[in-house]
């Protein structure tokens, strides 16, 4: 990894810890940082509400991201409710998903959030890229360990435990 490369991120995460009094920055920079590591085209995380999923942060999203989740978590919601990480290295020749439209990036990773390995699984971070098979099994376990970030920022937010820009402002 060039020095600058690194230095940009060893900032990126000095911004995230600094500035996590806002749960869904909090994982918006964890996407930033998560995207840098593994040259990511665009990020997401959503919220599981009950069956269903919510979007919470996110980074250079379109259609084809929403869409990627939506297949993804269609056909294999019952894996990753069990901790298991969905990785589609190449969609084309993927058959665990439906054919892509035109312009849909190659390579996607979902991995599922859990705040600790005893609670139930709170939200997804999805990262994909224009680059095929822009993970190797040693860049997944590097990302999944960032899905503990996102899972406190989900957790802060839905508890309440955090302050407003304005409230932080009067203090």
């Amino acid at each position: 990894m060039p020095g600058g490369r690194k230095r940009d991120i060893i900032d990126q995460f000095a911004d995230l810890i600094v500035g996590s009094s806002d749960p869904s920055g909090l994982a918006e920079r964890t996407l930033g940082i998560v995207m840098s590591l593994v040259h990511g085209r665009a990020g997401a995380v959503f919220t599981r509400q009950k069956d269903s999923l919510k979007l919470f942060a996110s980074k250079g999203i379109d259609q084809h991201v929403l869409d990627g989740v939506e297949a993804v978590w269609k056909k294999h919601k019952d894996s990753l409710l069990d901790g298991q990480v969905f990785y589609a290295g190449d969609r084309e020749s993927d058959r665990r998903l439906p054919k892509t439209p035109a312009g849909s990036p190659p390579g996607l990773v979902v991995l599922p959030v859990f705040p600790d390995r005893k609670s139930e699984m709170v939200a997804i971070m999805y990262v994909d890229s224009h680059d095929p098979h822009f993970c190797d099994p040693l860049d997944l376990k590097r990302i999944s360990k960032f899905t503990r970030i996102v899972a406190k920022a989900v957790r802060d937010f839905d508890a309440g435990a955090y302050m407003s820009p304005k409230e932080v402002r009067k203090t």
